[in-house]
């Protein structure tokens, strides 16, 4: 018997576990979460010298311990190292090492690698097109939080 009509929400799901699936494989060797590699992609991606805890908290939408958890323990793999903000020796902020940015470039490598096979059925038109589909779905339902 064939499986019922699931519409788009069964495979959007089984991609994003067939997704967190191949990127737990791939950071597996590197002793690394995707939490934290989304940070590190984040802090790569703003070219800034350094960030707050309270930005990054901001913009992962975690509470402050969380943030604390997940930028020690990047410390300790090194990462990232933390500073003293010049302004406020109060606050606490991290700067990515060379380390760190070459973590990112390996994700990078994996994220293209995961893209490849997963669409490895499509044309590079219908790559474009699936893209550019998402996006507009995506863009058209998030928060408005997330908008701007």
């Amino acid at each position: 018997m064939s499986e019922p009509d699931q519409g788009f929400g069964l495979y959007i799901k089984r991609i994003s576990d067939l997704l967190g699936k191949y990127a737990n494989r791939n950071l597996q060797s590197h002793n690394l979460t995707v939490s934290q590699v989304h940070m590190l992609m984040h802090m790569a991606g703003e070219k800034r010298p350094s960030y707050s805890l309270k930005e990054l908290e901001t913009r992962f939408r975690v509470a402050q311990s969380t943030m604390a958890g997940l930028a020690s323990r990047l410390e300790r793999k090194g990462l990232v190292e933390s500073l003293s903000d010049p302004d406020d020796k109060r606050v606490k902020r991290l700067r990515l090492t060379e380390a760190g940015h070459a973590v990112c470039q390996a994700a990078i490598c994996h994220i293209h690698e995961t893209e490849d096979r997963l669409t490895a059925c499509l044309t590079p038109q219908e790559r474009s097109q699936l893209l550019s589909l998402l996006r507009r779905v995506y863009e058209a339902n998030k928060e408005p939080s997330q908008k701007g």
